[in-house]
C-alpha cells in the first residue's frame, strides 16, 4: 500500500507529465488517459465536451492546430484517494502563448484518475475559466 504523500507526488507528476505535452503540442497526451471508451474531457470553452477516445482525439488536433499553445502554473493543488482512484482539485492559471504575445488567465480544473499498471492516467477531465464577479 502506498503512502499519501507517494500518491500526491505521483498524481502531482502525472499533471506535470500532461502539462508539458499539451504545451510541446504532442498528441502522446492520449495515452495519459486511462484506457477504453469511458474518457471524459470537459474544457473551459462552450463546445468543448469530449467523450471518448475518437472525440478525445478529435479535440487534441482541433486545439492544437491554433497558433497559440497553452500550458498551466498552479497555485493550489488538493489530491486525495482511495485504492486505485485518486481526483484532484487544482487552482492557477492557463497561460496561452503564441510567437507575439503571451496572456495569463485563472483557470482550475478538477479529475478523476485511475491507476494502470503503475501509472496515473485520467478518467475524467473538467477545467473552467473563474468569472471574477461585478
Amino acid at each position: 500500500m502506498q503512502s499519501d504523500a507517494e500518491v500526491r507526488s505521483q498524481v502531482r507528476q502525472a499533471l506535470e507529465r500532461f502539462n508539458e505535452l499539451v504545451a510541446t503540442k504532442n498528441m502522446q497526451v492520449l495515452k495519459e488517459f486511462a484506457p477504453g471508451d469511458e474518457v471524459l474531457l470537459v474544457g473551459s470553452e462552450a463546445g468543448e465536451v469530449a467523450s471518448g477516445r475518437h472525440a478525445l482525439e478529435a479535440f487534441f488536433r482541433r486545439v492544437f492546430a491554433r497558433e497559440a499553445a497553452f500550458a498551466w502554473q498552479w497555485d493550489r493543488i488538493e489530491v486525495s484517494h482511495a485504492g486505485n482512484q485518486a481526483w484532484f482539485f487544482a487552482d492557477g492559471w492557463v497561460i496561452l502563448s503564441t510567437a507575439k504575445k503571451q496572456r495569463r488567465a485563472p483557470y482550475r480544473i478538477s479529475r478523476v484518475l485511475e491507476r494502470h499498471g503503475g501509472r496515473w492516467l485520467w478518467r475524467q477531465y473538467h477545467g473552467s475559466e473563474p468569472v471574477t464577479g461585478k
